[in-house]
């Protein structure tokens, strides 16, 4: 990924809870436009997206468009000190896997040749599998969140 996930939901918690007046990341996320075209012109980027429905749900989509399984790790989802700081706060495991997987974040999510290093500017949080949808939480395995902004 480009970037931290997850600020943006809990600004939006926050601002629709009464706790926050505005929600800057939410109402203004930051651009990536140069980031990805220099990540389009990358030979070891094999398929990248905007993750603005969500990290999980993001994810998910890009596996099945290119027919594997992705593995994410949570302990590597980079985040902001101030979502860092709300996510310890969080006792219920889901409600911080539903903050994560919020939506609006406008990182980028990309997919990288392994073998041949990590194009600058990303922040490595999983691996390509064969198949299946895995997200790991130390060291177990926790079924794939259904997280993230279905538009109806």
């Amino acid at each position: 990924v480009s970037g931290p996930i997850g600020e943006a939901a809990l600004e939006l918690s926050d601002l629709l809870a009464g706790r926050r007046k505005r929600a800057r990341r939410w109402v203004e996320p930051p651009s990536r436009l140069d980031l990805g075209r220099r990540l389009a012109a990358d030979e070891r980027v094999t398929a990248a997206m905007d993750i603005s429905d969500g990290l999980f749900l993001d994810a998910r989509r890009m596996a099945a468009a290119s027919g594997v399984g992705v593995e994410i790790e949570w302990e590597r989802i980079p985040r902001t000190r101030a979502a860092g700081t709300m996510l310890k706060r969080m006792v219920d495991e889901r409600q911080r896997i539903e903050t994560l997987g919020g939506g609006e974040d406008y990182e980028l999510l990309v997919a990288v040749r392994q073998d041949e290093g990590i194009p600058d500017g990303l922040i490595p949080i999983g691996r390509i599998v064969n198949r299946g949808l895995s997200l790991k939480v130390g060291h177990s395995v926790r079924p794939w969140p259904a997280a993230g902004h279905l538009h109806g």
